[in-house]
């Protein structure tokens, strides 16, 4: 039987072997992706005051609440992103049961 040697057919002695992969120095086995780190990180849970009490809250929803917070002291900056991210999130749109 011969073998035909052309694009997408290395010669057999040339092919990887099975479990070598082409790519040595890839990603590392365990090492976690960009976004499993930040999904990781935001919701990680951290300790807010308000007025008296001491809530533990994911750190996403603190993000959220320092954000309004801005926004109604009257920070331009930070009302203008929590209208960007609010109608991103199709809070703007309207309701079709109504």
């Amino acid at each position: 039987m011969t073998y035909d040697v052309g694009y997408g057919r290395p010669p057999v002695r040339h092919r990887f072997k099975p479990g070598q992969s082409g790519n040595l120095k890839g990603r590392p086995k365990g090492r976690k992706k960009m976004g499993t780190l930040l999904e990781a990180v935001l919701s990680e849970r951290v300790s807010i005051r308000e007025g008296d009490k001491v809530r533990r809250v994911p750190r996403a929803e603190a993000m959220v609440r320092m954000l309004v917070m801005k926004a109604t002291k009257g920070d331009a900056k930070a009302f203008a992103t929590l209208i960007t991210l609010s109608q991103q999130s199709g809070e703007f749109e309207k309701d079709p049961r109504l």
